[in-house]
């Protein structure tokens, strides 16, 4: 029940049931979670139940079981993320229960068993409604999987096995060198708009 603030922190190797960040609630404001890398962890990155957070520009590498998971909203507005990467993990983002995110914005999610899951864990009556935009959801198994009690909004992003929405495309980034994790596309931006 307190405002959390992680900046420009390396979590790595992290075995067994250890997740990198997990809390509930918070203070009177808002947590943040920003320019942290996660890699090579057998649990979650981040798993956040009840919370206002704002998630940004962090790495995540090899995530086995969650990169990022939300469930529930905070006291002090929906959770955010914007900026993150997310690479070769289990399931990149985990949206459940209740959690209502209204700004989720330029993510790079690519190799995961999971891109993007919405859903209601066990008996919850509500799944995990999202408006995302301007993301690439790519080379996922599955790209994109929700329940029936789920919502998702996603529009302006590239996902390779598509998604109905105002201006998604499916065209392959060209990723610069991803065995050097380097994320910048070579895809330019009158490629996109011919499309």
């Amino acid at each position: 029940n307190c405002d959390v603030i992680v900046q420009n922190c390396f979590f790595h190797r992290l075995l067994g049931d250890k997740d990198a960040i997990d809390f509930d609630f918070n203070g009177d404001g808002r947590s943040l979670i920003e320019g942290c890398i996660f890699m090579d962890g057998t649990d979650d990155g981040v798993d956040l139940g009840d919370t206002s957070v704002d998630i940004r520009n962090n790495i995540f590498i090899r995530i086995a079981d969650k990169a990022l998971s939300l469930e529930g909203n905070g006291p002090n507005g929906q959770p955010t993320f914007s900026g993150n990467i997310m690479f070769a993990g289990g399931t990149a983002v985990a949206l459940k229960d209740g959690v209502n995110v209204v700004e989720g914005h330029n993510n790079t999610i690519v190799g995961n068993s999971e891109g993007i899951d919405l859903f209601a864990k066990d008996s919850s009556p509500d799944g995990g409604h999202a408006l995302l935009h301007s993301n690439i959801v790519w080379n996922n198994v599955i790209d994109v999987r929700l329940d029936g009690l789920s919502t998702l909004e996603l529009t302006e992003s590239n996902i390779l096995q598509g998604w109905t929405g105002a201006n998604n495309i499916s065209l392959d980034p060209q990723f610069t060198d991803l065995s050097d994790l380097d994320f910048s596309s070579v895809v330019t931006a009158a490629q996109i708009a011919s499309r």
